[in-house]
């Protein structure tokens, strides 16, 4: 009998001790939460656009394919405004700058000027999205696929 009530009373007490410390974190927590500093509304914020398949045509027939990652740094504030996001607009504006310049020599891709290429992406997205929001376009990746190589 008494050992029933021991460990009766044992569980109560470590019932009633396992509340308060899940009490006790949760409001340790959300004092944490309230004392964080606010967010900068003119903080910089850098972003991934979706990787980029752009087909080479060359002559009439199918070359092979630029693979292109791209990022972009702007105003985070000026970037969650947007309906559509600033990324997915620079993709399409890269892919129908890449697409449709000549300049291109797939053969020799280390010759293309990629600044010219972020400057001219980064000034058709100023258009779309505004002054201020979107302050650099950067390459990650710039390959080219040959169509032989993707059948290896």
């Amino acid at each position: 009998m008494w050992k029933g009530l021991i460990i009766g009373l044992w569980g109560c007490l470590v019932a009633a001790g396992s509340s308060y410390a899940v009490v006790f974190m949760q409001n340790k927590k959300a004092t944490a939460v309230a004392e964080a500093p606010a967010v900068p509304a003119d903080k910089l914020e850098r972003r991934k656009a979706p990787p980029l398949t752009v087909p080479v045509v060359l002559e009439g027939r199918l070359q092979g394919y630029l693979i292109v990652q791209l990022a972009l740094m702007g105003m985070a504030q000026g970037m969650k405004s947007q309906a559509v996001p600033p990324e997915v607009l620079l993709s399409s504006e890269a892919f129908n700058i890449l697409f449709s310049d000549d300049r291109i020599d797939f053969r020799k891709l280390e010759k293309y000027d990629l600044k010219a290429f972020t400057e001219e992406a980064r000034s058709r997205l100023v258009k779309r999205v505004g002054e201020g929001v979107v302050t650099e376009v950067m390459v990650d990746d710039f390959n080219y696929v040959s169509k032989d190589d993707l059948r290896k």
